[in-house]
């Protein structure tokens, strides 16, 4: 049975067990007592990002992995958004329950001129730009990350390029 008390000494033993889990401590801290457990192929796994299926994804739950791509792990429907970030917690939570670690999966998704399945298409950036209004352009990437964050993206990936002020003479 749940009670205040059973949740703090949950909390307490996970904290203990996995330091680098402790918000108390700095980002630094903690990633340096990650860093310390983890073993070679585990911190391998955590720079791999798969860009197909969920069932692929699951097959480096062992060592963890890095990143899996949103809209390529699994069957959303734009009628039932709800399905998607269903399997989405599936798979974390599989990865949770079998990591030795308790790191979670990224899941990135492209967000040049969308960032749902079901959600609203853009106009590609090229075409933004032709407007010449930054402001637009800067409400539309407020919007893909708001809709994608919906469904529980939490990395949008896009090109940013820079390019140095032309000056005439």
């Amino acid at each position: 049975m749940w009670s205040p008390v059973s949740s703090m000494l949950v909390c307490l033993t996970t904290t203990l067990a996995t330091p680098w889990m402790d918000a108390s401590l700095s980002p630094a801290t903690r990633a340096d007592k990650l860093l310390a457990v983890l073993s070679r192929s585990e911190k391998i796994a955590m720079t791999f990002a798969t860009h197909t299926s969920s069932s692929h994804a699951k097959q480096h739950n062992a060592t963890g992995i890095g990143a899996v791509k949103y809209m390529s792990a699994f069957k959303c429907s734009s009628k039932r958004p709800e399905d998607c970030v269903e399997q989405r917690n599936t798979l974390q939570h599989l990865f949770l329950q079998s990591s030795n670690h308790s790191i979670p999966i990224s899941f990135i998704n492209e967000g040049l001129h969308g960032g749902a399945s079901g959600g609203t298409i853009f106009p590609e950036p090229i075409t933004q730009s032709l407007t010449w209004n930054s402001t637009l352009v800067k409400l539309i990437g407020a919007a893909i990350a708001a809709e994608a964050s919906a469904i529980g993206v939490d990395t949008g990936v896009c090109p940013r390029h820079w390019c140095p002020p032309l000056t005439h003479q």
